[in-house]
């Protein structure tokens, strides 16, 4: 049985591994890159079954760890993954600004290195630059812009058990990805040039939620 709180944390999970699409779309659209329809459903099907992929791996890592140490690792990766899309965001934004920008960031905590790396734009992917986003082209892209949910999928699939929340994720998917990426592409075509719109950081405070209402609400 799927409740009311499963449904809701399915559609953070997905508007959350969406938004990148509607990022991508937003880029092509400005771009005037267009988007053929074979294109736009290579791009939501390997989406949504790599994230598919990673919630089942999540279920069965942890029927093998205890119920408080999976919420513990889950949520932490959560919010982790969702600050680093925030400070991400925050420097895209700066750097966007300089004619020369870093591809990576190094700095240390805590004596600890971290690394934050700056994501290529998505316009890179048009690699013949005919404007067109071939099938093959949307491939790599589709990957790339599964990395993140496939990381968020294993956490949701250690926090939230159960074959019925993970199919409410899978049919649910299906949907957002498709729309964000042409409406990102609508809006980048017409408006995107003219006003800078950077959306990256929605992705990271979803995920931040998400980690939150599994520790408060469900």
């Amino acid at each position: 049985m799927v409740s009311f709180e499963m449904i809701l944390a399915a559609i953070v999970l997905t508007s959350a591994c969406s938004v990148d699409c509607l990022v991508a779309g937003l880029a092509y659209g400005s771009d005037k890159i267009k988007i053929p329809f074979v294109s736009g459903l290579i791009i939501n099907l390997i989406c949504s079954g790599i994230l598919a992929i990673s919630l089942f791996l999540g279920g069965l890592i942890g029927d093998y760890i205890p119920q408080e140490i999976t919420l513990i690792i889950a949520c932490s990766i959560l919010i982790f993954m969702g600050l680093h899309k925030l400070i991400s965001s925050v420097l895209k934004a700066v750097f966007k600004k300089k004619e020369h920008s870093p591809k990576e960031i190094k700095f240390s905590l805590f004596g600890f290195q971290f690394t934050l790396k700056i994501c290529r734009p998505p316009q890179d992917y048009d690699t013949d630059k005919n404007k067109i986003l071939s099938p093959k082209e949307a491939a790599f892209l589709a990957v790339a812009l599964s990395i993140d949910g496939l990381a968020a999928g294993i956490s949701a699939g250690l926090a939230f058990s159960g074959f019925a929340f993970y199919l409410t994720i899978i049919i649910i998917s299906f949907i957002p990805d498709f729309l964000f990426l042409y409406a990102g592409h609508f809006v980048g075509n017409k408006i995107a040039r003219k006003i800078p719109i950077n959306l990256s950081f929605v992705s990271g405070l979803l995920l931040i939620l998400l980690a939150l209402l599994k520790i408060f609400v469900i």
